[in-house]
């Protein structure tokens, strides 16, 4: 069976039994759709309630949305991730049950070291799937520090980001 990931504006297209392109295709996946416009913003609540919607309604995933250019959805509009939201959103939802897209490197580095090397991450360019395995296993300057053992790494690990009140 195939399940079929539905952004908004789709939703018509499906009921018109439109074919929909191999983008939008994706199995056992839930898309809950944080707005990929900028400026166009969902409430926090309304995500979390979205995507525990979706996961009861048995979705394997769902995915948290960022579009390829890595600045809305999760992310603020410098890219940086949008720490409170997504630390409201693990609140209530599992980590193993969600998606992040992570299309800039900086971005996938960031849940790398927040999460460990097996976080969930989507929306990565066919180009960037072999640099971003690098990354998970340590192999690059980015997470080396991350995999060294305590006593060699002493002083070189980066500190997971501490959340302020201003995120």
């Amino acid at each position: 069976m195939i399940h079929t990931h539905i952004a908004s504006g789709l939703l018509s297209m499906v009921i018109l039994g439109l074919a929909l392109s191999p983008k939008q295709i994706v199995v056992n996946l839930a898309l809950v759709d944080m707005s990929k416009e900028e400026g166009i913003l969902i409430s926090p609540a309304k995500l979390i309630r979205m995507m525990s919607n979706e996961l009861q309604a048995g979705s394997f995933k769902v995915i948290a949305e960022a579009r390829e250019s890595g600045n809305v959805g999760i992310y603020r509009p410098n890219r940086s991730a949008h720490v409170q939201l997504i630390k409201r959103i693990l609140a209530n939802v599992a980590l193993e049950d969600i998606l992040w897209e992570a299309p800039k490197k900086p971005q996938q580095v960031w849940f790398i070291r927040q999460f460990g090397a097996n976080v969930n991450l989507g929306n990565i360019g066919p180009n960037d799937l072999i640099p971003l395995e690098c990354l998970r296993l340590g192999l690059r300057g980015d997470t080396f520090f991350e995999h060294l053992p305590e006593a060699l790494a002493d002083g070189k690990r980066l500190a997971p980001e501490e959340v302020t009140e201003e995120d």
